[in-house]
């Protein structure tokens, strides 16, 4: 399933990346390391504002209904790097809830934080 391609984020969104390591200490002090996952993990965070009631409850359905929060798995497609390459990847939701803000009224806003995941 993708996710939806309309309403588009603003423009500007965080992207970063996380390696898991796991870290292990002995008494002594001298400490162990391994990567849990050998692919490091992006994280997206996509901004909305000045949504509509038509253009939120697309988003809130999709969150709801179609990812069913943080449980399913869908494609997102971005546009990366400074040539604008779109490449699609395939995510989660990272938080258990998704909340909108009325900054006026009858538009809406929210924030969205995407798990690349494997």
């Amino acid at each position: 399933m993708d996710f939806p391609t309309s309403p588009q984020p603003l423009k500007v969104f965080s992207f970063g990346a996380k390696h898991n390591v796991l870290i292990s200490s002995s008494e002594d002090g001298y400490e162990q390391r391994r990567y849990i996952w050998p692919h490091k993990m992006r994280k997206f965070t996509l901004n909305y504002d000045v949504l509509s009631i038509s253009e939120m409850q697309t988003l809130l359905d999709f969150y709801n209904n179609t990812a069913s929060g943080t449980y399913n798995t869908f494609n997102y497609t971005f546009l990366y790097g400074t040539n604008s390459v779109p490449e699609t990847v395939t995510c989660r939701f990272a938080d258990d809830e998704l909340v909108f803000d009325e900054p006026r009224y009858r538009k809406y806003s929210c924030t969205m934080n995407l798990i690349e995941v494997f």
